[in-house]
């Protein structure tokens, strides 16, 4: 996710990141990705992660998984 990364930071600007993850699944890939991301960017420009998947459990995972990671 590196390269991914660094090409959404370089084009960001001033603008906001916020990520709406469809069909997320367990969240680890999103969560990876944004990890990234966030590690690139000032403390005060946090991105935001919205989740959203069918199963309800594999949500409850993602949600668990990204609270605590990010």
């Amino acid at each position: 996710f590196d390269a991914v990364a660094k090409h959404v930071v370089a084009h960001l600007g001033s603008h906001h990141l916020l990520v709406n993850a469809l069909g997320c699944g367990d969240g680890r890939t999103e969560v990876a990705l944004l990890h990234q991301i966030a590690q690139r960017l000032p403390l005060v420009a946090r991105p935001e992660l919205y989740l959203l998947d069918i199963s309800h459990a594999l949500l409850n995972a993602a949600h668990k998984h990204a609270s605590e990671e990010l």
